[in-house]
């Protein structure tokens, strides 16, 4: 961990910030310790300001299940909301060298379509399922564990029925967050259904399922289904 002099604590000093691991349009990501249960978690800074920021926390606290990171705690500091989630050791789907081998390759797609089939359970539409939003978490007893990460674009079914938005913001734009503006694309090109691309209403749960689809023919293939595209 930091230096004492270099640490900043959040929540009433019981978090303990530790170093960047990230950052993006949805704010940045800290490396954190929780000072009475003595774990490690992960922090994510967002503006109070983001009216996202308050259906993102709907959506994880939603959450109950081994494939899909856990949200612990919310802080308000400020102009700042943090959001202090289950820390995730392990390696990003993305970061896969090789092809997986078809035994692993099952476990990890039963894991991954569970996880996924929990949040559409609950009537929740990810909206930027690929590869990168994929974790491999090792366990103590030996193999892994995948989760599911950044619910930051997510939606629940109801709010995409009814909102007047035909675009939103994606993890490839850079516009501030929560912004719009017409032809934003919403998600990641290489695994976005075609429709979602034309317009944000039709990223219903068989958006997911067809990033998913990408997703898992990468993992398995070493490449993306349509690299033109």
């Amino acid at each position: 961990m930091s230096n004492e002099s270099e640490r900043v604590f959040i929540g009433n000093g019981r978090y303990a910030l530790d170093r960047m691991l990230g950052a993006g349009g949805a704010g940045v990501v800290y490396l954190a310790f929780d000072t009475i249960l003595g774990r490690w978690v992960a922090v994510k800074k967002t503006s109070s300001g983001d009216d996202t920021v308050s259906r993102e926390a709907k959506v994880m606290a939603s959450f109950h299940h081994p494939n899909i990171v856990m949200l612990h705690d919310i802080i308000e500091e400020g102009d700042s909301i943090f959001f202090v989630m289950e820390f995730v050791l392990g390696q990003a789907l993305e970061e896969l060298a090789q092809p997986m081998t078809e035994e692993a390759f099952r476990e990890f797609a039963t894991q991954c379509l569970l996880g996924l089939g929990s949040a559409h359970e609950k009537n929740v539409v990810h909206r930027d399922v690929k590869a990168g939003n994929i974790m491999l978490a090792p366990l103590a007893e030996g193999g892994y564990r995948v989760k599911i990460l950044d619910f930051g674009l997510a939606r629940f079914v109801s709010e995409l029925a009814n909102s007047g938005d035909s675009t939103a913001l994606g993890s490839n734009t850079k516009q501030a967050p929560g912004s719009t503006e017409a032809g934003t694309i919403m998600g990641s090109p290489d695994y976005m259904a075609p429709e979602q691309g034309l317009d944000a209403h039709a990223a219903d749960t068989r958006a997911d399922i067809y990033g998913m689809g990408c997703t898992l023919y990468h993992l398995l293939a070493g490449q993306m289904p349509f690299p033109e595209k």
